[in-house]
């Protein structure tokens, strides 16, 4: 009886202390999804928005030009890629859905994979008349975790509105 009530006072503690353990957090920022876009700033007709990676691991996405300053980053699966430096400007590939207006835009003429590393951002201008009066913004990106890129795509979303916040041009 002593056997069985230890076993079980046993088995109760383990399972409290798995309990109170908190998976590993893979974003950066608590407070941020993983991956997400902030408007930075409006130039003339452009939009600029910053494609923020707040995970731990590195992002890949397809743009329309190569990148001609990057770093070497290794994977986690050992792979070496070619990163974007902390505030590249880039061209993704990119949706934008204007339901006010109805239907999509596509900016598909894109053939370079770019890597975004943990931690680091992208700025990319848009067309802003292409986003009024409202306007869903999507690029693709897939996790290194992905492989070979036979894993599905991943969306982030960035809504514009009249009302949209841009820094320094309130």
């Amino acid at each position: 009886m002593i056997a069985k009530s230890r076993a079980l006072l046993m088995l109760l503690a383990i399972i409290g202390l798995a309990h109170s353990q908190t998976p590993n957090e893979v974003r950066i920022n608590p407070q941020q999804p993983t991956v997400y876009l902030t408007p930075e700033r409006l130039t003339g007709d452009k939009l600029w928005l910053r494609l923020h990676n707040n995970s731990r691991w590195a992002i890949s996405f397809r743009t329309e030009q190569p990148v001609e300053i990057t770093v070497p980053f290794r994977l986690a699966d050992g792979r070496e890629v070619k990163a974007l430096i902390e505030g590249a400007e880039i061209s993704p590939k990119y949706v934008i859905d204007n339901p006010m207006i109805g239907g999509s835009s596509v900016n598909s003429c894109s053939s370079f994979e770019q890597w975004l590393t943990p931690g680091t951002s992208a700025l990319m201008p848009v067309p802003v008349e292409r986003l009024k009066p409202l306007a869903y913004f999507y690029v693709n990106f897939r996790y290194e975790w992905g492989g070979d890129g036979h894993e599905p795509e991943h969306r982030v979303r960035f809504e514009y509105y009249p009302e949209t916040k841009v820094p320094g041009n309130n």
